[in-house]
């Protein structure tokens, strides 16, 4: 399974949309017929501890990564939400039921990258799975798999392969389906900050 250091968007193939045992309706993204694998070739801060909305005993959560101006993530993934914003207008019928210009699709894309308007801050996440056949597999920098994952992962930095799942349609918002497969973790060392 290929990972790729830029999104190959050119290549990437939309499915159609089928509705999960869940409920949930998604529209799958694949290439060549296989899951779409995406890993940035940067270090990657974790602002906050992985969750999913106050709900401690879930077992599928948010990572958050920050996002900084100038990194080479931002790029790559404002490109994969411009092409995604076009695919879905361009086919809206076919695959949402309903014809929607590119204008409309901008204003309902929930965006891979978000600003927070009281800090500034930027940040993108994706999904990780912390049990069963699709876990997150966790690694240290010696390529070792990790038997647990950190106790407080605000202190570490991550090499993360992402799969380019698909996307998600929940009432009139839709958005990408970004689920970690993999991170490497290395425990960031603390600096004291008196002089």
């Amino acid at each position: 399974m290929t990972a790729y250091s830029e999104i190959p968007l050119d290549s990437l193939t939309v499915g159609e949309t089928f509705t999960t045992g869940k409920g949930a309706k998604q529209i799958p993204i694949t290439l060549d017929g296989e899951p779409v694998h995406w890993q940035p070739n940067e270090w990657l801060t974790i602002p906050f501890e992985p969750n999913a909305y106050n709900n401690p005993e879930a077992t599928r959560v948010n990572l958050v990564f920050n996002a900084a101006p100038g990194s080479a993530t931002i790029a790559p993934l404002r490109a994969l939400d411009e092409w995604s914003v076009n695919i879905l207008a361009e086919r809206s019928e076919a695959l949402l039921g309903q014809k929607i210009s590119k204008e409309e699709m901008h204003k309902r894309f929930q965006p891979s990258v978000k600003t927070h308007e009281a800090s500034g801050m930027m940040t993108w996440r994706v999904k990780m799975n912390t049990i069963g056949k699709t876990q997150t597999r966790l690694w240290d920098t010696f390529r070792n798999s990790l038997s647990s994952p950190p106790d407080c992962w605000t202190v570490c930095t991550t090499k993360c392969r992402v799969r380019v799942k698909g996307f998600w349609i929940m009432a009139r918002e839709y958005g990408l389906i970004l689920e970690a497969t993999d991170c490497m973790l290395t425990a960031a060392a603390a600096e004291c900050p008196f002089e």
